[in-house]
């Protein structure tokens, strides 16, 4: 089956709203459609029918007719887990709301640990967030030694064909030490890939510049000071990195400067 929608869940906050933004400018660049997808208990199930169709107004007065709904009874993980599982998706795009969101709640669920079970490349973004006017041009790619690289590369071209983005390979390497096999094997797949498909890229190496925990900090300061729109992150922990990884992604996730991150992970079908 071609993949050829953008799941939406939705919980008619500002936050899914943002998401609803995001995701109707990019499936009017790939020509995709949108499914909005609601996980409800089942005792309010006129209303929610109400603010589906009051959303998909909306979004039809933007421009974008193709939109469909669906609403799913039961825990939000496994509804949601579930929906993303169907073979028709290219892409979900979720709203969080923040720091707070994502270590407590979002539509009453921890948003790490959701992610980290979607079989999709994810977007995530923040409630407030808006597309520039130029869209995407700018995706930063750290670089690790993830056995499905090849995951997080593939929905990275995919995206930067799309918005015609260049991307930036980025590196961090600890004093005194020679990047790893592995790692240096991920680069070169990912620098073979993205010329293959003539998206410009540049390779970033910069040294560890302080001794905290994790490299969530150095990354954001490089996006911050290099204007990057994106962030491109593989969500399952390497071996090296699993006892600091969900805090280093949550930083990531929850930045300040409110950058999208593209997330993937292990979970994709062979």
């Amino acid at each position: 089956m071609n993949k050829n929608s953008i799941l939406i869940p939705v919980d008619f906050s500002e936050a899914s709203s943002s998401a609803i933004k995001l995701a109707a400018n990019l499936a009017k660049i790939d020509d995709l459609s949108l499914t909005l997808l609601h996980i409800t208990s089942g005792n309010n199930e006129q209303e929610v029918m109400n603010e589906l169709k009051s959303t998909i107004d909306q979004i039809a007065l933007n421009g974008h007719p193709k939109v469909e709904y669906k609403v799913r009874k039961g825990k939000l993980i496994d509804e949601i887990s579930s929906e993303a599982c169907e073979d028709c998706y290219r892409y979900m795009i979720i709203g969080s709301h923040g720091f707070k969101g994502i270590r407590e709640k979002i539509m009453g669920t921890d948003i790490l640990k959701l992610l980290k079970t979607l079989p999709v490349p994810v977007i995530c973004i923040q409630k407030g967030y808006e597309l520039p006017e130029t869209g995407i041009k700018k995706i930063l790619f750290p670089a690790s030694e993830h056995e499905a690289f090849s995951q997080k590369i593939q929905a990275t071209l995919l995206m930067a064909v799309s918005f015609k983005a260049e991307v930036f390979i980025y590196t961090v390497q600890k004093p005194g030490t020679e990047l790893s096999g592995n790692l240096r094997g991920n680069i070169r797949m990912a620098k073979a890939e993205f010329a293959t498909a003539n998206i410009p890229f540049t390779e970033v190496t910069e040294p560890q510049e302080n001794f905290s925990i994790g490299y969530s900090k150095q990354i954001m300061a490089f996006a911050s000071k290099n204007g990057m729109e994106m962030i491109s992150l593989m969500l399952n922990p390497t071996q090296e990195n699993y006892y600091f990884a969900d805090s280093d992604k949550e930083r990531i996730l929850t930045n300040d400067l409110k950058i999208p991150v593209l997330c993937t992970n292990d979970k994709y079908p062979a």
